[in-house]
């Protein structure tokens, strides 16, 4: 028989049963050293993790100026595209005004509202919507003076859609 102490007590127990409780005490042990082991793993896990974080973290902050600068440069370029295809569409109006004119002019369609007594030479251009008189000058390349004085034109130069403008030819066409 063995003695067993128990909370102060002692109480007298069989040798095989303190046997036992040896044997499963140590096993206890064991497997409290091996859960010791996996609870540090993963606390150098959760390190290793955190540090992975930070890194990504600090990587971003590194990159984001990089990219903030590679999506500005975009942004440029997109605006200088826009700026070009914008004057890419003036100019093919423009040319298609005074192709349209010259097949105008050419097929009898020139004259118009001119001013009386005038004998110059030019073109009939009907207002379409959305047109002024600036743009009309700058498609035939002549000056806005000149049409509002051809058409006997208010000061201001209000014209209406549909109205025939005599456009008269500008000096360099000559």
């Amino acid at each position: 028989m063995g003695l067993a102490v128990s909370s102060g007590c002692v109480a007298l127990m069989p040798a095989s049963d303190v046997d036992r409780l040896h044997t499963d005490l140590s096993v206890l042990e064991e497997r409290v050293d091996q859960l010791q082991e996996r609870v540090t793993a993963i606390q150098m896990e959760q390190q290793r993790l955190h540090a992975d974080v930070e890194a990504a973290r600090l990587a971003a902050r590194q990159e984001n100026p990089a990219l903030r600068a590679q999506l500005e440069e975009l942004q440029r370029q997109i605006v200088a595209v826009h700026a070009a295809r914008e004057q890419d569409r003036r100019a093919i109006v423009d040319e298609l005004s005074r192709k349209m004119a010259g097949i105008l002019a050419g097929s009898g369609g020139g004259g118009g509202s001119r001013a009386s007594g005038s004998t110059q030479t030019g073109y009939e251009h009907v207002v379409k919507s959305g047109e002024t008189l600036s743009e009309i000058a700058r498609a035939y390349k002549v000056g806005m003076d000149a049409i509002i004085k051809a058409n006997n034109l208010p000061a201001s130069g209000m014209i209406r859609v549909g109205q025939k403008l005599f456009i008269p030819e500008s000096p360099s066409r000559r």
